[in-house]
């Protein structure tokens, strides 16, 4: 029903039509990498975003290659040196690293969930 109480239209055909039954899983492939002591997994990659996940043991060095990242820390402590600057960030940190920052370095022990265009 809608806010004035009618009742709405059931397409049930275009519902059956983007419906896989049986349930198939996704195949997806998670490619891990290793760069200096940040071990990248990537999750998932589609058409407009992709997910990795990072897990830091110490010190790695990036320059951002993507337009941004968007970065959740979910577990530990790091801090994030970019030129001169320093930001600690922890857990429950959430923050955009924009395009044109350029190097910057990761520096802790922490695991991060990110993603970009």
């Amino acid at each position: 029903m809608d806010s004035a109480g009618n009742k709405r239209e059931l397409h049930l055909d275009r519902a059956k039509e983007v419906t896989t039954i049986p349930h198939k899983d996704a195949e997806v492939e998670q490619i891990e990498t290793v760069i200096g002591d940040l071990v990248e997994k990537k999750l998932v990659e589609e058409q407009y975003f992709t997910v990795y996940h990072w897990k830091l043991d110490g010190k790695a060095t990036r320059t951002l290659n993507k337009d941004f990242l968007q970065v959740s820390v979910v577990e530990g402590t790091a801090d994030v040196k970019i030129g001169e600057q320093s930001f600690h960030i922890e857990k429950g940190s959430h923050f955009i690293l924009p395009y044109n920052i350029g190097e910057y370095e990761v520096v802790g022990n922490a695991e991060f969930i990110v993603s970009h265009e």
